[in-house]
C-alpha cells in the first residue's frame, strides 16, 4: 500500500526481512516476491516527511525551488 513504511533489517539470496514500521513487527518475505511487490523509496517530498523525526543525515535537493516555507518544513524535520 502507498504510505506504508518498512525498514529492511536483513536480506540474502532467498529472503528479505523487513520491519513493518506501522504494525511494529518483523516480516520475512521471499526475495522474489519482495522484488515483485515492493518499490524501495530512497526519497520523499518535504511535505510527505512532515511529522516525521529523521535522525540520519539528509540532503534537500532543489532547495532553491522550495521557498522559505518549504525550506522551513525541510529543515525542521
Amino acid at each position: 500500500m502507498n504510505n506504508q513504511r518498512f525498514t529492511i533489517t536483513e536480506f540474502d539470496d532467498r529472503k528479505v526481512v523487513i520491519y513493518d514500521d506501522n504494525e511494529e513487527h518483523e516480516v520475512i518475505v521471499d526475495r522474489a516476491k519482495f522484488l515483485a511487490n515492493f518499490r524501495p523509496s530512497y526519497a520523499c517530498t518535504v511535505w510527505k516527511a512532515q511529522g516525521l523525526t529523521i535522525s540520519e543525515k539528509v540532503h534537500v535537493y532543489q532547495s532553491a525551488l522550495l521557498g522559505k516555507h518549504g525550506l522551513y518544513t525541510a529543515f525542521t524535520r
